[in-house]
C-alpha cells in the first residue's frame, strides 16, 4: 500500500516539479557552522591520478543494461560487462579500503528512444540519459561524469555556497579521481524498486519533456531527486539531491578528514524552513 501511495503522490507532483526549478538562494548567516567546520580542517591534498586509494566507480548493470552494452561480432555476443565484482551492490569499501561509488544501471525506452537510468545505491540520486548509442560505454561515461558534476554545481549555486568556498578544487579533484571504472553485472531489490518507481512516473508524465531534455537532461530526473526517499528500514527519509550533495561535498572536498555532513544538513534545513515561511 505504501508503494502505491508513494507512486500516486509522485505522479500528482511530477509535472509541477519537472517544470519548476527554484532560484539560487544565498544567505550569509546560515554558513557560520559550515565555515567553522571547514576552516578548522582546511588543507589541500595533492590530486593524484588513479592512485590506489582513490574512489572506484562501479556500474552494476541490470539484464537490460547488460544487453545494451553488448554487441555481436561474427554472430557471437561480445559484452563489455564483467561478472559481479562484489557480493552485493551495497559494499562501500573494497579489500584495499577504497571507496566504491556504487551505481545501478537500467535501460528502458521513452518515446522509442533508449533511456539509460543510473541510480546511486547509497543516496538514491538518479540521472537519466537519452540518445546514448548502443554499446557506447565511453560516450555514456563521459556524459555521466559531466552531468554529475553539473548537478552538484547547480546544488552548490542553489544554496549559495560559491560565495564562501572555492568550488574549483572540488571539481578538479572529482575529475582526476574517477580514473578507475568497472562495468559489471549486479542489482539490488531496493534500488530496483526505486528505479521502477522512477521509470513508471517518467513514462506517465515525462514523455512531453523529451525534446526539452536535449538541452537540459536534468528535466527528466530532477523531480525525483527533490522528493523524499527512504533507502532502508532503519534510515530516515531524505531528498536524494541533498544527500548526494553532502556525500559529494565531503568526498571530493580539499578538507581532508573533516566531515561536514551535519553542518551542511543544518544549512539546508535552514534554507528549507526559510523558504516555507516565505522569507526566500
Amino acid at each position: 500500500m505504501w508503494y502505491a501511495m508513494d507512486r500516486r503522490t509522485l505522479r500528482k507532483r511530477a509535472l509541477a516539479a519537472m517544470a519548476f526549478r527554484p532560484p539560487p538562494v544565498a544567505r550569509d548567516d546560515v554558513f557560520n557552522t559550515l565555515a567553522c567546520c571547514q576552516k578548522e580542517h582546511y588543507r589541500v591534498p595533492p590530486l593524484p591520478n588513479a592512485a590506489p586509494g582513490n574512489p572506484v566507480l562501479v556500474f552494476n548493470c541490470s539484464l537490460a543494461a547488460s544487453e545494451f552494452f553488448s554487441s555481436k561480432k561474427a554472430g557471437k555476443p561480445v559484452s563489455q560487462v564483467e561478472p559481479a565484482l562484489y557480493p552485493n551492490v551495497k559494499v562501500e569499501r573494497d579489500e584495499q579500503g577504497r571507496l566504491l561509488e556504487q551505481w545501478v544501471l537500467h535501460v528502458v525506452t521513452l518515446k522509442r528512444k533508449h533511456l539509460v537510468i543510473a541510480m546511486h545505491v547509497k543516496t538514491r540520486f538518479v540521472m537519466a540519459f537519452l540518445d546514448i548509442k548502443k554499446n557506447d560505454f565511453d560516450g555514456f561515461r563521459r556524459r555521466f561524469t559531466e552531468q554529475w558534476l553539473l548537478e552538484m554545481n547547480y546544488m552548490a549555486e542553489y544554496i549559495g555556497i560559491f560565495q564562501h568556498f572555492d568550488y574549483q578544487p572540488r571539481a578538479d579533484l572529482f575529475g582526476q579521481l574517477h580514473q578507475q571504472v568497472h562495468l559489471c553485472k549486479g542489482s539490488d531489490r531496493s534500488v530496483s524498486g526505486h528505479i521502477n518507481l522512477f521509470n513508471d512516473t517518467l513514462q506517465y508524465h515525462g514523455r512531453d519533456f523529451v525534446e526539452e531534455a536535449k538541452d537540459d537532461p536534468s528535466v527528466l530526473h530532477e523531480w525525483f531527486n527533490q522528493g523524499l526517499v527512504k533507502t532502508g528500514p532503519k534510515e530516515e527519509y531524505g531528498t536524494p539531491r541533498e544527500t548526494m550533495f553532502m556525500h559529494w561535498w565531503n568526498q571530493y572536498s580539499p578538507v581532508g578528514e573533516a566531515d561536514c555532513s551535519e553542518a551542511l544538513r543544518e544549512v539546508l534545513g535552514h534554507i528549507r524552513r526559510a523558504r516555507a515561511r516565505g522569507d526566500l
